[in-house]
């Protein structure tokens, strides 16, 4: 899962028009939603009391594609402060319009850090998230993702029930989960949920939290986060 430690120093004055920012983060549902060429976006979050975080950087490379890349499991209580690597590509595929939901495609690899990268334990991942406004307030991201490590393949989903109070502020509820594919009867599912706040039109703060559903789901955690965005 995506966790984030941030120093950002820097720029808190952003004038002049920029595009509507939407980050990746909070929730475990993937974004359909590329960074715009020319905009360089950082998403991070810190995941008390154990202090695990790390930090994700995204910018655009076309009108429908980005890159991103991220540490992970930063001064996660571990022999090392940096948990592991990963690298990949988000591509937008379409909008949200009529009847059909928005849909896009993410491949990442990670890559894991004990003692030294494995790239032998080296995961990748295929999602496909999907996104689709339900009322002005209202709307529903979730994805389908396929995963691959250690010559095994483990099937992953996730959703993102989001409900905007205020222009400013807004909620979330999600569920989440997986099994190996050798073992889907063993489906594992978790829920989490929380909020953000728009400090600045290109920073978004977040707040939340999550908890096991079945006996086999993720760990009760708290989580806090920001997005932020450089100007072009």
């Amino acid at each position: 899962m995506k966790k984030v430690i941030i120093v950002i120093c820097g720029v808190f004055l952003y004038a002049g028009d920029h595009p509507e920012l939407n980050g990746g983060r909070p929730g475990q549902a993937e974004t359909i939603t590329i960074v715009p060429i020319g905009y360089y976006q950082f998403e991070a979050n810190f995941s008390p009391p154990d202090g695990g975080g790390g930090i994700m950087f995204r910018t655009g490379i076309s009108s429908n594609l980005e890159t991103r890349f991220s540490l992970d499991d930063l001064f996660a209580g571990s022999s090392t402060p940096l948990g592991g690597i990963t690298a990949g590509l988000l591509m937008h595929i379409r909008e949200d319009e009529g009847s059909l939901p928005g849909m896009g495609a993410a491949l990442s690899i990670s890559v894991p850090n004990a003692d030294g990268f494995q790239m032998d334990a080296a995961q990748i991942d295929l999602v496909v998230p999907f996104s689709k406004g339900i009322t002005d307030n209202f709307g529903l991201d979730w994805h389908l993702a396929i995963s691959h490590a250690d010559d095994s393949q483990a099937f992953s989903f996730a959703s993102f029930f989001g409900y905007g109070i205020t222009d400013k502020l807004g909620a979330f509820v999600g569920l989440y989960g997986g099994s190996p594919m050798d073992e889907m009867s063993d489906m594992s599912l978790s829920m989490d949920g929380g909020f953000t706040y728009m400090l600045k039109d290109h920073i978004q703060l977040d707040l939340n939290g999550g908890t096991a559903v079945s006996e086999n789901g993720e760990d009760s955690f708290v989580d806090m986060g920001i997005v932020f965005r450089l100007p072009n």
